[in-house]
């Protein structure tokens, strides 16, 4: 193209870009006698039909839509191979340039966000996804007005044509829009979805949004890395650092805007473009009288009375999603460790005045669990048990005095304890159940009495249930009635005025909800609907609501919930990961259990010495693996996206593909069809587990295993006809099988099953009783005997176990000079002999052993890094 050449009635002026599609030139527009932007196609892409249908989709996506922050679409024209789009000329800048040139005022960043989420708002009306949202798509006038440009990528809506074939909406077959796993967008300031070729909405173009108001703001990118591979590492992976720590001068409420368009989770984003028009617009009444003009590096104390004004302008126009958050702002807000010793400090719990905790540990050396208390401003921690048994779950007396804990005994009876809160003797006050298999920790709760004791126990049945315990007498009282078939109830809470209980129902493992009841009995209300682990739960003193922890998104983060029920909210900020949460008597302390564990799979070879080799790793969990039936691939599952997921990859750790997109209801448990095909897992996309199996060729997951219970832990039988899993749907797990083909289901044992595996001659069954219980057991595939294979098989390794044709490969553990030792072993069915394999060098996580077809490998997970602290929150609200 030459300036002053003339296409029809358009004359040339100068060149305004150029891009990997065409080049964009000024033109004069000689019968209108108006400037005109026309964008060219490349003529060595104008003779292929994808470039060029991608070509017209954006002409006719820009044509669609008609709003004043959206550069219009004047005309479509085509002649002698010259294929152009005649734009509305848009006079500025790019938000590229203008913020090359100085920082922007937050007012300038928030009048520009209150735009481009309503250019997006007509766009997404129509079905449109603009895909490329960034700093250099969005033009700003001399009068600061925003226009959004180059739809060159969009996602239209498809339309079925006159033969019944999906088309999009110009005119094109669907395989000419995005297909599964194309990447399309500017790494930047793409969306996880889009990071990982998944399937989007219009939510991916808010988290664009919410990345283009952080960088205006802080003058940095809010996920860093200097190759493509870097910066969607940090999107999966990374928070970014709130805009406020970047930008001090920056108020809260923009931190909470921003950070809620950029959640990983898209049904915690925005919903619209609409709601977060709104909540920029909010923020721009709030702060239009004190710092309307004033720049983000302005005085901090004019946002302080811009908090105010916020606050009082959203009670009096009653708003409902702004609102809830200025009433309790969570500004600048900082967990910092309060236990950073080696061990784990699990299990905080405060004294009547706030100024200290009592927690459990493990001590430096990890070997036994005490109770210890610790003083908020400093010191050290105080052990105040020593027994060789296991105490924990403290809980301190209204009064101050005495500290009540669990002891679980390994050789005597196990029981409710006092102990003072500054050392001494030990009280007994009444009996406990030792065995905890299938229930978080039972959680005590003092009345604000002092007169009574709230305990979870198993008493003399399978389900935990909670009792009232007279600490006076020793006598009990039992309160709930939990279906029998489920886990039970446990993390009993009082209301401050002693007047409610709250506590945890689990249905089964993971599956629970918030229930609440009166002290005295009777039958508790539901709360929560979700279906998910409760990490913690506390009653806040300040303003009478209820703070818990769940994965009812994901993974664990803190939400507020009325006292009688409704919709959480999500507390943003402070408390991801958080379990074992409490408050302080006036609730301006938070203090909350932090595990950072870092697990990832690693393979030994059995033939000869050589060092382990990590396999497959990332910053998150993996674990689950298993070799495919020719020894080429590994499944395994993995967190590395936020939530639990299936991969897959090649036996040399190369190649991972991700198999399962659940948006954060967890998948795991996977395993080989035998001709290597297909994988079955467990998963919970309904809130309840059941079995599934997914094709490696292609297609959506099956729902094979499908019943109210909880059915987990699948293997295939050696014919593949059957599929064997643990259930809970006779009153406690054991071993089921069901036809793939459809059928009735059929139980294996009767004594309690979990996790089973066929052998490799398809004669027999072998399993574990259950998650806590010792021993490896065998009976036939249909039913009947069952006998004991492997003592030696610890309780807690239910799935550390792998069948060959002449033993079984097991994990074993020794304490030599105090300290844990971990072995592969060997157990031969013929001789019974014992053989030591290999060493493990570190301790093993709970997933399972996975040997080689060749018999060669084996791969286990392994903890390579586990922090166990308790953190705490001062200025909490």
């Amino acid at each position: 193209m030459k300036t002053g050449s003339l296409i029809s009635h358009y004359r040339i002026v100068s060149r305004l870009g150029v891009g990997g599609m065409g080049e964009v030139w000024l033109a004069k527009d000689i019968r209108l006698g108006r400037n005109v932007a026309v964008k060219f196609l490349h003529e060595r892409l104008a003779g292929n039909p994808d470039w060029l249908r991608r070509f017209l989709r954006e002409a006719r996506a820009v044509a669609s839509l008609n709003h004043p922050n959206i550069a219009q679409v004047h005309e479509l024209f085509m002649e002698e191979g010259v294929h152009m789009i005649v734009m509305e000329y848009v006079d500025g800048r790019t938000l590229t340039q203008r913020i090359r040139e100085k920082p922007m005022t937050l007012a300038e960043v928030v009048h520009t966000g209150i735009q481009v989420a309503d250019a997006l708002e007509e766009a997404h009306s129509k079905g449109i996804v603009h895909r490329d949202i960034k700093p250099g798509n969005i033009m700003l006038t001399a009068r600061g007005i925003v226009k959004v440009l180059d739809f060159g990528i969009a996602k239209l809506p498809a339309e079925p044509n006159e033969t019944g074939e999906q088309m999009d909406a110009t005119g094109d077959p669907e395989p000419h829009t995005t297909r599964p796993g194309e990447i399309r967008g500017t790494p930047r300031y793409m969306s996880r979805e889009q990071c990982l070729g998944m399937e989007i909405d219009h939510r991916s173009d808010l988290f664009s949004v919410g990345s283009v108001l952080y960088e205006l703001a802080t003058g940095k990118h809010a996920f860093q890395g200097e190759a493509a591979a870097d910066v969607y590492k940090a999107i999966l992976n990374h928070t970014p650092t709130e805009p406020s720590s970047v930008n001090t001068s920056l108020p809260g409420s923009f931190d909470r805007i921003v950070t809620r368009a950029m959640e990983k989770d898209r049904d915690l984003r925005y919903s619209s473009a609409a709601e977060l028009r709104a909540d920029l617009k909010a923020l721009s009444q709030a702060m239009h009288p004190v710092a309307g003009a004033a720049a983000v590096q302005g005085n901090k104390t004019s946002w302080i009375l811009a908090g105010a004004l916020l606050t009082v302008l959203v009670g009096i126009v009653g708003w409902h999603n702004f609102g809830r958050e200025a009433a309790a702002p969570q500004v600048n807000l900082e967990a910092v460790p309060l236990t950073a010793t080696p061990g784990t400090e699990t299990q905080p719990n405060f004294s009547p005045d706030g100024t200290q905790i009592a927690f459990a540990s493990n001590g430096e050396g990890a070997m036994n669990w005490d109770i210890y208390t610790k003083m908020i401003r400093g010191g050290p921690a105080m052990r105040l048990t020593t027994s060789p048994d296991i105490d924990y779950s403290p809980a301190w007396s209204p009064e101050g005095s005495r500290i009540a804990f669990l002891r679980k005994s390994e050789t005597g009876p196990s029981g409710f304890y006092l102990i003072p809160a500054f050392g001494g003797a030990e009280q007994f006050l009444a009996p406990a159940s030792a065995n905890r298999d299938g229930t978080d920790s039972p959680f005590l709760a003092w009345a604000p009495d002092g007169k009574t004791l709230v305990v979870s126990d198993k008493g003399n049945g399978e389900t935990a249930s909670l009792f009232a315990i007279d600490v006076a007498s020793g006598t009990r009282k039992n309160l709930t009635s939990p279906p029998s078939k489920s886990f039970g109830d446990s993390s009993p809470v009082f209301s401050p005025d002693g007047k409610r209980l709250l506590f945890v129902r689990s249905l089964g493992m993971g599956i629970q909800d918030i229930y609440s009841m009166s002290p005295s009995g009777g039958e508790p209300k539901q709360l929560t609907f979700d279906k998910r682990r409760i990490y913690g739960l506390a009653w806040n003193p300040a303003d009478g609501r209820i703070l818990f922890s769940s994965g009812r998104v994901g993974n664990a983060r803190l939400w507020r919930l009325p006292a009688d029920g409704g919709k959480p909210e999500h507390i943003l900020g402070v408390g991801d990961a958080a379990s074992f949460i409490a408050l302080s008597p006036k609730g301006e302390r938070l203090a909350f259990t932090r595990t950072a564990t870092d697990t990832n799979i690693w393979q030994y070879d059995l033939k000869q010495e050589i060092e382990p080799r990590r396999l497959i790793a990332s910053t998150r969990h993996e674990q689950g693996p298993q070799y495919s039936p020719d020894g080429k691939r590994i499944v395994f599952a993995s967190t590395r996206t936020g939530a639990w997921e299936i991969y897959v990859c090649n036996a040399d750790g190369t190649g991972t593909l991700q198999l399962t997109t659940l948006n954060g209801k967890p998948a795991g448990s996977p395993q080989w069809s035998p001709d290597g095909k297909s994988i079955a897992f467990d998963a919970r996309p309904d809130g309840n587990p059941d079995i599934y199996i997914i094709d490696l060729g292609g297609g959506s997951m099956k729902h094979v295993v499908r019943d109210p219970a909880q059915d987990v832990a699948p293997s295939f039988s050696r014919d593949g006809k059957w599929l064997y899993y643990a259930s809970n749907r006779s009153g406690r797990f054991e071993l089921w099988k069901s036809p793939i083909a459809g059928g009735p289901a059929l139980q294996i044992t009767k004594s309690g099953g979990f996790y089973g595996m066929e052998s490799l001659d398809g004669r027999e069954v072998y399993y574990a009783k259950s998650l806590s219980g010792p021993g490896l057991w065998k009976a036939p595939p249909q039913g009947g005997e069952e006998s004991l294979v492997l003592e030696q098989l610890r309780g807690g390794y239910w799935s550390y176990w792998v069948p060959t044709r002449d033993g079984v490969y097991y994990l074993d553990q020794e304490t030599r000079e105090e300290a844990v030792e971990y072995f592969i072993k060997f157990h031969a069915f013929g001789s019974k002999k014992e053989k030591m394999v290999r060493a493990l060098p570190e301790r093993p996580f709970n997933s399972g052993l996975a040997l080689a077809p060749d018999g060669r490998r084996i791969l286990y997970t392994q903890a390579d890094r586990t922090d166990t602290d308790i953190m705490l929150v001062e200025g909490f609200r």
